[in-house]
This record gives structure tokens, C-alpha cells and sequence, in this order.
């Protein structure tokens, strides 16, 4: 219907979806009671702490799978 009232090329602009493409695994919401400490560190590097405990915790995960 849209192409018949706007044309071809203006209905495929409106119809293109927007953002950021989805994760083929995309991070779940969880809650985690981590020490005081482990949260000053991390915040006090700035925006971007959880991302930064996510990172170590994978590095963790690494260094734990190669040893086996």
C-alpha cells in the first residue's frame, strides 16, 4: 500500500528498520550482589563498569578453560 501512495523508493526508506541490528546472544539482565570494593574499582574508571566486569569475568573464564 505504501509504495502505491508515497512510490517505491520513499515506502523502502519508512519501512527500514532502525537501531542497532540484534545480538545473535545478547546479554541478560541478572542481579548479582558483588563487595563494595569490586564496585569502587570498577566505577571509579568510569561509564562503562559493568562492561569492564563483564570483560573480566570472561578473561577469568579464559584463564580458567586453557589451564584445564
Amino acid at each position: 500500500m505504501l509504495p502505491k501512495i508515497f512510490g517505491e523508493k520513499v515506502a523502502k526508506a519508512m519501512l527500514k528498520p532502525r537501531g542497532r541490528p540484534r545480538a545473535e546472544f545478547p546479554k541478560e539482565r541478572i542481579n548479582i550482589r558483588l563487595s563494595h570494593e569490586v564496585i569502587e574499582h570498577f566505577k571509579s574508571e568510569g561509564e562503562g563498569w559493568q562492561t569492564r566486569i563483564d570483560a573480566a569475568l570472561r578473561q577469568f573464564i579464559a584463564e580458567r578453560s586453557s589451564a584445564n
